[in-house]
């Protein structure tokens, strides 16, 4: 990921590619879609005010950010799909519905926070599959296939 950071020593400033951070238990991890630059960032630019405790030198502007919490991105792709869409038929549906549970498979980096939402949100899912889709799946699925609008999504990444 990308972060702005003043380096205090010299009162520097630089983008920087920094690691992805893995969220521990209690914790989520947010995408940010957008950060402020607070006057306490300026201040810290400007040498008219210093951390009062740091480790290390470098410090992350832009703490006043607005995100959606990661695990959770592929419903709001989702939500973007549908809302692009006049009808969101089953031929929309279906896809988007693979398409999500294919992401909310486990993965051996995900953290113990992270494979319990999933467990939780593929809970859900599935309790809506076998109520809905379950019982008229090749007729979905063919209604999937013969739509044209279906190109725009992938069943299988």
């Amino acid at each position: 990921m990308r972060a702005g950071r003043i380096k205090i020593s010299t009162r520097e400033f630089e983008v920087v590619d920094h690691p992805i951070p893995e969220p521990s238990l209690g914790q989520v991890r947010l995408q940010v879609k957008a950060a402020g630059v607070c006057l306490s960032d300026v201040h810290l630019l400007d040498s008219t005010l210093s951390p009062g405790y740091l480790e290390g030198d470098e410090v992350t502007i832009g703490h006043e950010v607005s995100g959606i919490i990661d695990v959770l991105g592929i419903f709001y792709d989702a939500t973007l799909e549908f809302s692009a869409t006049k009808y969101a038929t089953i031929s929309i549906v279906l896809p988007v519905f693979y398409n999500l549970k294919h992401k909310l498979k486990f993965h051996s980096t995900d953290s113990s926070f992270k494979k319990f939402l999933k467990s939780i949100l593929n809970s859900s899912l599935n309790f809506y599959f076998d109520q809905y889709v379950k019982c008229n799946l090749d007729h979905y699925v063919a209604a999937t296939f013969l739509d044209n609008r279906k190109k725009m999504f992938s069943i299988l990444e």
